[in-house]
C-alpha cells in the first residue's frame, strides 16, 4: 500500500507526509532566472561565452557561488589578480577532463590562448529554453546581461 502512495506522490508531485513527491532535481522553472556567464578573449580575437563551471575545476553546480565569492569578496587586489591569472593560465595549460560533476575545461588551441575573460550576470528565460534545439547554446536563451567583472592578462 505504501509503494502505491508514493507512485501516486511521485507521479502527482505531491507532498503528503510522511510520502514526498522526490522532485527536488524534476522541478521546472518558467520565467527569468539569474546566472553568471563567463566571456573569454582569445589572442584572434574571437570569443568564447561559458558558464562557471567551465573555467574552474570545482562541480558546476559550486562554480558561480566560488567565482562570486572571490570577486565580491574582500580579499586584497593582489589575491583577486593572481586567481584571474591562474585561472587563465589553468584554461591555456593545464586544461582538466569531466569527472563526476565537475565539467570538462573549455577547449583551448595552442596557438590561440585567452587572454582575458569578463564575467556577467545574465537573465536567461526559461520560456524560450523549450523551443531549444540540441545544437542552441546558452546564448539562446540569455535576455539581458549585465556587467560584472574582468581581467585582461
Amino acid at each position: 500500500m505504501s509503494v502505491l502512495i508514493q507512485l501516486y506522490c511521485v507521479i502527482f508531485n505531491v507532498n503528503k507526509w510522511p510520502f514526498v513527491a522526490q522532485n527536488m532535481f524534476a522541478h521546472k522553472y518558467k520565467g527569468l532566472i539569474k546566472r553568471m556567464v563567463v566571456v573569454l578573449y582569445r589572442e584572434n580575437g574571437n570569443k568564447c561565452l561559458v558558464l562557471p563551471g567551465d573555467v574552474i575545476p570545482v562541480a558546476f553546480f559550486r562554480a558561480q557561488r566560488v567565482l562570486l565569492n572571490i570577486y565580491t569578496s574582500k580579499a586584497n587586489s593582489e589575491n583577486i589578480e593572481q586567481f584571474s591569472r591562474d585561472l587563465l593560465h589553468r584554461l591555456n595549460y593545464q586544461p582538466w577532463t569531466k569527472f563526476d560533476e565537475i565539467n570538462k575545461s573549455v577547449a583551448c588551441s595552442e596557438n590561440n590562448k585567452f587572454i582575458a575573460f569578463k564575467i556577467y550576470i545574465a537573465e536567461l528565460d526559461l520560456i524560450k529554453e523549450e523551443r531549444l534545439t540540441k545544437n542552441s547554446t546558452i546564448e539562446d536563451v540569455i535576455s539581458k546581461t549585465h556587467f560584472f567583472c574582468e581581467y585582461r592578462s
